[in-house]
């Protein structure tokens, strides 16, 4: 989809250069012109013969050069119909770029929202442990301390419960 879009910028670029007649070191200058830098060696693969289908990055090649090509600096100069079809199709290649980029933002998102609920439902699941552990520390610590004006500890607490394997005083009514 976006590879197509691509073709097309670097089809229009060929029409456009052959137009104007530029070369290719009049390219690589124009890019310098505009404060970017692509290598005379990359300017020449990018107008050979079946370049269109090379992979390139729009970003770091192709926006350069487009912009050198196709005059984005030098608006007071009227368009040709090549040059506005190249802007056209670097408007679409944008736009198509735009919409992927919205659509992984989106299931960026999503996936965020999955982790922070499942991180969540372990908090949840991790307070209600700590409570029940409380409770049955609480539930010792009375079952061992002496009744108030009473003597030594209650080490042999009447009822027990079994938890995690472990007998420990069962549920303790206030005093």
């Amino acid at each position: 989809m976006l590879q197509d879009k691509i073709a097309e910028i670097i089809t229009s670029l060929k029409k456009v250069r052959e137009e104007e007649g530029l070369s290719y070191q009049r390219i690589v200058d124009l890019v310098e012109e505009n404060g970017d830098h692509v290598s005379l060696s990359t300017v020449k693969r990018v107008f050979e013969d079946g370049s269109e289908g090379y992979g390139w990055q729009y970003e770091n090649t192709l926006k350069p050069i487009s912009a050198a090509v196709f005059g984005f600096y030098s608006p007071a100069v009227p368009a040709t119909a090549e040059e506005a079809d190249g802007l056209k199709a670097v408007i679409d290649y944008k736009s198509e770029r735009i919409a992927d980029l919205e659509a992984q933002l989106a299931r960026c998102e999503e996936s965020y929202r999955r982790r922070l609920d499942f991180v969540k439902r372990q908090i949840d699941l991790k307070d209600a442990r700590i409570d029940r552990l409380h409770g049955i520390i609480e539930r010792t610590i009375d079952a061992l301390l002496p009744e108030p004006g009473g003597g030594a500890l209650n080490v042999h607490a009447a009822r027990t419960e079994t938890v995690g394997g472990l007998d420990l005083p069962a549920e303790v009514p206030d005093r």
